[in-house]
C-alpha cells in the first residue's frame, strides 16, 4: 500500500479462505487497481458472500479478470472494460441475469471466455448468455454450464437446436463433463 504511484503492478492474486483479514480485502483490491494493474485473480472462501466492488469493473486497462468462490457481482451501468482479453467465472453469484448482459456489451475486445454459468443464473438464461458472447475466440465450458443447456435443449429443442448461436471467430473450444452430470 505505500508502493509508489508510478510503479505499475501487472498482476495482482489474492487467495482467501475463511474470514481472515476479511475487512481489508476490499482496501488491498482497490489499492492495487492504482497501478494500472493488468490481470486480478480472485479466489475467495469466506463464510460470507464477500460484495466485489464497482471500482473493479471501472478499470480500463484491465486485460485479464478470474473470479472464483463466494463472491457477489452486481455490474454497474457504467462498466469500461475496453481492454478486456479473457474472462473467468467460477462459482460466483450475480446479482441478477440483466447484471451479466451489461458486463457482455462492455467488453468489447473480450477474446476467451471460461466457465460461463454462475451459480445465480439459472438455465433459461445460459442460452441468452452464450448469444451475447459469440465474438470470443475461446470458449471453456464446465459440467453445470453443460448441464443447464442439456436442460434447456431438453424442454425446448427446437428454439434452442434452431437459435443455438455462431461463434464465427472461435478458434478454441473446450467442454468438460465429470461423471457427475452424466445420465442426470
Amino acid at each position: 500500500m505505500h508502493r509508489p504511484n508510478d510503479l505499475k503492478i501487472k498482476k495482482f492474486g489474492l487467495y482467501c479462505v475463511g474470514d481472515y483479514y476479511l475487512e481489508r480485502v476490499g482496501d488491498w483490491i482497490l489499492n492495487v487497481l492504482e497501478f494500472d494493474v493488468k490481470e486480478i485473480d480472485l479466489w475467495f472462501r469466506f463464510r460470507e458472500m464477500f460484495v466485489l466492488m464497482d471500482e473493479v469493473f471501472l478499470c480500463t486497462c484491465l486485460e485479464k479478470l478470474e473470479l472464483s468462490g463466494k463472491i457477489l457481482v452486481d455490474i454497474p451501468e457504467n462498466v469500461k472494460f475496453s481492454s478486456l482479453r479473457f474472462l473467468k467465472f467460477d462459482e460466483i453469484t450475480f446479482s441478477s441475469y440483466e447484471s451479466v448482459g451489461e458486463l457482455w456489451v462492455n467488453c468489447p475486445v473480450l477474446e476467451i471466455v471460461e466457465e460461463i454459468a454462475p451459480s445465480s443464473v439459472f438455465d433459461d438464461c445460459t442460452f441468452g448468455l452464450l448469444k451475447k458472447i459469440t465474438h470470443v475466440k475461446s470458449l471453456s465450458s464446465e459440467g453445470e454450464t453443460i448441464e443447464a443447456l442439456n436442460r434447456s435443449y431438453d424442454s425446448d429443442f427446437n428454439t434452442v437446436h434452431n437459435g443455438f448461436p455462431l461463434f464465427h471467430n472461435l478458434m478454441e473450444l473446450s467442454i468438460s463433463v465429470d461423471e457427475a452430470y452424466c445420465g442426470q
